[in-house]
C-alpha cells in the first residue's frame, strides 16, 4: 500500500469521533439503492477496482467477503450500520436476501496495543447470531459520491482493512483467491496481507442532506 494513502486512512481514521456528529455531511448508514464495494491500492495491480465478491465457505455455513475468479459480486445495504446483502430482479428491484455482514474467527492478537481482528463474512442470523454487526458506516469526502467503508471504534484507535491472500479452501486450478480482514489497531501485518482501501460510489438519493 502507497505511504501517502495509508497516512490519509490513519489521519481519518484518527478523526472518526469528529465527524460522527457530522452524520449529514460525511457518514452514512443506511441505503437503499444498494453498493458495490471495490478494492482500491492493493500491491497487485489487476485486484485494483474489482468488484468485491461472496465466496462460499467450504463448509456452506457463510460466505467470505473476497477476491476470486468465480464468485459472484456483492449487492450490498446498509440498515442502521448492519450490512445486508442483497439481490436483484430483472426489473431492478433490489430485494434483501437475508445474510447480514459479520467478523468472523474475530480473535484478539496479544500485541503490545492488543488487537482484534476479523475475517469479513455474511451469514444468515439463525446460522451465526452474532452476523448482524451495526458498526459500518460509509465516509466520503463532500463533493464526490465516493465513500470509503469504515466501521465505528472508539477514539483514536487506527484501524483499517486488510486483504489476505489465502491458505485455505484453494482453488483447484492453483489460482490464487483474496479474503479480506478487519483490524482494529494498524500495527498488526500478517503475512500475505495488506491494508486497503474498500470504496464504494454511492446513488444519489442515498447521499445525506443537510
Amino acid at each position: 500500500m502507497s505511504y501517502k494513502l495509508m497516512a490519509a486512512m490513519l489521519a481519518l481514521t484518527s478523526g472518526i469521533s469528529q465527524v460522527t456528529g457530522q452524520i449529514c455531511a460525511q457518514n452514512i448508514v443506511t441505503t437503499h439503492a444498494g453498493l458495490t464495494f471495490y478494492l482500491y491500492d492493493d500491491s497487485i495491480p489487476e485486484n485494483n477496482y474489482r468488484p468485491l465478491q461472496l465466496r462460499p465457505s467450504s463448509d456452506g455455513q457463510f460466505s467470505y467477503l473476497a477476491i476470486d475468479n468465480s464468485s459472484p459480486p456483492l449487492l450490498a445495504n446498509l440498515d442502521n450500520g448492519v450490512l445486508v446483502s442483497e439481490g436483484q430482479a430483472s426489473d431492478g428491484t433490489i430485494f434483501d436476501l437475508g445474510p447480514k455482514g459479520f467478523l468472523q474467527n474475530y480473535t484478539t492478537i496479544p500485541l503490545t496495543v492488543p488487537t482484534t481482528v476479523g475475517q469479513l463474512a455474511f451469514a444468515n442470523t439463525s446460522s451465526f447470531p452474532n452476523a448482524s454487526d451495526s458498526n459500518w458506516f460509509l465516509s466520503g469526502a463532500s463533493g464526490t459520491n465516493t465513500y470509503n467503508l469504515w466501521r465505528n471504534e472508539p477514539v483514536n484507535t487506527l484501524n483499517g482493512v486488510q486483504i489476505c491472500e489465502a491458505d485455505f479452501d484453494l482453488n483447484e486450478d492453483g489460482t490464487p483467491w483474496y479474503y479480506f480482514q478487519y483490524v482494529d489497531w494498524v500495527s498488526y501485518y500478517p503475512p500475505n496481507c495488506e491494508f486497503v482501501a474498500v470504496l464504494t460510489n454511492v446513488s444519489s438519493s442515498d447521499q445525506p442532506t443537510c
